[in-house]
């Protein structure tokens, strides 16, 4: 890129940046009161603050500059300033996060500690402002590796970014994705000129070290961990693979897929146990089909258990009426256990059984409130019952039945078929709520030792994430919704992602994306062949961190046992670099070779329109 441009460029970004800075009233972005309160804890102690630690003096300067300037406008809730014997709200803590971004926005905290708490807000929003600049420059370089000097894309894409508003305007607030944002982006740099240009100390050293500050920054950057052998492996191979190569990474991707999954679990059950065997087995006479839920007690985890969650239809039908849940139980040892619980969201109800070598029938009636909520009612599979007990055992469940209506408790239910999905009760035909009551399907499981070492830094269980996943029936209705909502907080959605702008807009865009991803596609599948192999190898590294980025931004909102969560773009901003790379080429793509400077100059040109419209819309919506 040529001096001047990037001269040209870098003062867009500027303005860019500091319109978005002073546009966005104090604490309208997500959880920025809480960010702030993680770096000037380290500003103003000089050390990185513990999980639950806060400054209530702090936290009421905080809370009074909200109320000061309408925070809680449109919500039913005022913060308690003269609190005593707990924090004053200022949001939901973020202490759990790693620190390297706070430890950056503390350093000019501590030189303005003593002054008004908004003026500090906004001197760490400028250390934001300097990272997004920052990630400009990044990325006229990376693209500078890729392709000839003069080449659109060289300027375009910095453009583009720079002119984004919704990345503007995340990457000026007080919040760790901005330092996730820019680290992620120098690794991509230094792995593409690596894979460019050969490997050597120097950039195997910017390699590696670019990947652990991204784990210490946030989870979302981690992924670097995973892409960096790629990056090597990539970089080291001359030449052109052979067959020998692909077969060499399709083996050590089966050994991986082996060693972190397993086959056998009951498919529809929610594994919350690390029990190092399927939690669906097959049995010998068992009283329904073939296999049946299989969970082993210890009493040093007395919280292992499985659960199904209810679909979301089924507990409309049945709020407010009597049902009977059933099940055929035994141990390989007598014992007494929880029969399974029915939990409705508001309440558990359970009994206490006895059970041994042989299966026998138990069934309980309850009531299901009549505001039970349909995002949390679940079946609760928690046997293990005396935490004094010493001996391990295995309770097996069979048969498992949720129908509306009491029950003749003296009678068995009859199924119609071996997934005990329909039967006959007393006479009665029913319809059975439970799925896969009788473990017959079954799905992959996370083997115990992957789930223990990543449920603390990924803070979800990748067992119940897995779960949740693949339970299409009672999950797939969110795909939707975090699509929609990626799609448009990456181009402008701000504040708390609640300020967004009329449908009509969205609609030109969604044309827009469309048109960037296919013409990418097609320009890929074209330029294969011509295109030089250093310069392959890196388009793989790039498709291969955007597929792993967005994809875990897509599925964010995972495990769904509760209200879901759905999740913006900015999870997805460590490969904006990429992103914006694909969306550009793929425009430019269409147009003649002649005309695509000109048909960069009109993107632009588009954007600066586009961040017209919000930033009125962003003032208009505070009232100025």
């Amino acid at each position: 890129m040529r001096r001047p441009v990037a001269l040209l460029l870098f003062s867009l970004a500027l303005l860019q940046g500091l319109l978005y800075l002073f546009i966005a009233p104090p604490w309208q972005h997500y959880d920025e009161p809480t960010h702030f309160e993680y770096a000037w804890l380290i500003a103003n102690r000089q050390a990185l603050p513990q999980s639950g630690d806060y400054d209530q003096a702090m936290r009421r300067d905080v809370a009074a500059s909200m109320l000061e300037r309408n925070f809680f406008r449109d919500l039913d809730f005022r913060p308690n300033l003269l609190a005593q014997n707990e924090p004053v709200w200022i949001g939901i803590t973020e202490l759990h996060h790693p620190p390297l971004y706070y430890l950056l926005a503390a350093l000019p905290l501590r030189l303005v500690r003593h002054s008004d708490i908004t003026f500090q807000l906004y001197v760490a929003r400028s250390v934001s402002l300097l990272l997004y600049l920052l990630s400009i420059l990044i990325a006229g370089q990376l693209v500078g590796e890729l392709l000839p000097s003069g080449h659109p894309l060289g300027w375009a894409v910095p453009g583009m970014m720079a002119l984004l508003p919704a990345y503007a305007d995340l990457m000026t607030a007080v919040n760790n994705d901005v330092g996730a944002t820019v680290l992620f982006s120098l690794f991509l740099w230094g792995a593409v000129r690596t894979i460019v240009r050969g490997v050597s100390f120097p950039r195997l050293l910017w390699i590696v070290i670019t990947a652990a500050l991204c784990v210490w920054t946030k989870n979302t950057a981690a992924v670097a961990v995973l892409l960096a052998p790629l990056a090597l492996i990539l970089a080291l191979a001359r030449g052109r693979w052979n067959h020998w190569g692909w077969i060499g990474i399709g083996a050590a991707t089966v050994m991986a897929l082996l060693a972190l999954f397993s086959w056998g679990d009951a498919a529809l059950w929610y594994r919350g146990t690390v029990q190092e065997t399927p939690t669906g087995r097959e049995t010998e006479s068992p009283p329904l089909g073939r296999r049946a839920l299989a969970l082993e007690t210890m009493a040093d985890e007395p919280e292992r258990q499985v659960n199904q969650l209810l679909l979301q239809e089924d507990v409309e039908t049945l709020r407010g009426q009597t049902v009977t849940l059933g099940a055929w139980m035994w141990a390989d040892h007598p014992v007494q256990i929880r029969s399974p619980m029915l939990f409705d969201g508001r309440r558990g109800v359970w009994q206490a059984v006895e059970v041994d070598a042989a299966p026998t029938f138990h069934a309980f009636t309850a009531t299901v409130a009549a505001n039970a909520d349909a995002n949390q009612a679940r079946i609760i599979l928690r046997p293990l019952l005396n935490r004094e007990q010493q001996v391990t055992s295995t309770v097996y469940y069979d048969g498992l039945v949720l129908v509306a209506g009491e029950q003749p408790p003296d009678s068995l239910p009859a199924f119609d078929d071996p997934q005990g999905r329909e039967g006959t009760w007393g006479g009665r035909p029913f319809v059975n709520f439970v799925r896969n009551g009788s473990a017959e399907a079954a799905w992959p499981w996370v083997r115990p030792w992957v789930d223990k070492a990543l449920r603390k830094y990924a803070r979800r269980s990748p067992a119940q994430f897995l779960g949740s996943v693949l339970d299409w029936q009672r999950t797939g209705w969110v795909w939707r919704a975090s699509g929609l909502n990626l799609f448009q907080s990456f181009w402008a959605r701000f504040g708390w992602n609640h300020v967004g702008l009329a449908d009509g807009w969205y609609w030109g865009l969604g044309v827009v994306t469309v048109i960037g991803i296919v013409g990418a596609l097609v320009t890929l599948v074209r330029q294969w062949r011509n295109s030089s192999w250093p310069r392959k190898r890196s388009v793989v590294l790039l498709i291969a961190s955007g597929l792993l980025v967005w994809g875990n931004a897509f599925l964010r909102s995972h495990p769904i046992v509760g209200k879901p969560f759905i999740p913006g773009a900015r999870y997805a901003y460590p490969v904006i670099i990429p992103t914006t790379l694909m969306l550009t080429a793929g425009l430019l793509a269409c147009a003649p070779r002649r005309a695509r400077k000109w048909v960069a100059a009109g993107l632009l040109s588009g954007m600066m329109l586009l961040n017209t419209v919000s930033l009125v819309t962003i003032w208009t919506f505070y009232g100025g």
